[in-house]
C-alpha cells in the first residue's frame, strides 16, 4: 500500500497540525468502517455501500492513501453506473477492507511521528 503524505501535506500548505487533526478524526470516526460495510452487505443495501465508499474515497485521498482511495472510487462508480452488483461488492470488499485495516494501522503509527 502506498501513502503520499507529502502530497497530502502539499494540499494543506504543509500544515502538519491540520494533517494531525484530519488523521485523528479519521482514526476516531472511521474505526468501525469494516463492520459498517459488513452490516450493509448483510442488509443487501447496495446504495448505502456506494455512499460509504464515496465517503471513504474522499477521506483517504485527502490523507494521501491514493491507491486505497482509488479502490473505493472504483467501487463507488461501479455501483453508481450499474457495472457492479451486490455480488460484485461482496467480492471486492474483502480486499478493500484489508487495505483499509492496513491504512488504519499506518495512520495510527504516523500520528505519533508527526
Amino acid at each position: 500500500m502506498e501513502f503520499n503524505i507529502n502530497g497530502a501535506l502539499d494540499r494543506l500548505d504543509n500544515d502538519k497540525d491540520i494533517l494531525k487533526m484530519m488523521i485523528s478524526d479519521f482514526l476516531e470516526t472511521d474505526k468501525n468502517i469494516p463492520g459498517e460495510f459488513n452490516a450493509l452487505l448483510e442488509k443487501k443495501d447496495l446504495d448505502s455501500i456506494r455512499s460509504l465508499a464515496h465517503r471513504m474515497k474522499g477521506c483517504l485521498l485527502s490523507l494521501g492513501a491514493e491507491t486505497l482511495g482509488e479502490k473505493f472510487k472504483d467501487l463507488e462508480r461501479g455501483i453508481k453506473e450499474g457495472r457492479y452488483s451486490l455480488s460484485d461488492a461482496e467480492l471486492k470488499l474483502p480486499g478493500i477492507i484489508s487495505g483499509f485495516n492496513e491504512a488504519y494501522t499506518y495512520y495510527e503509527q504516523l500520528l505519533n511521528t508527526l
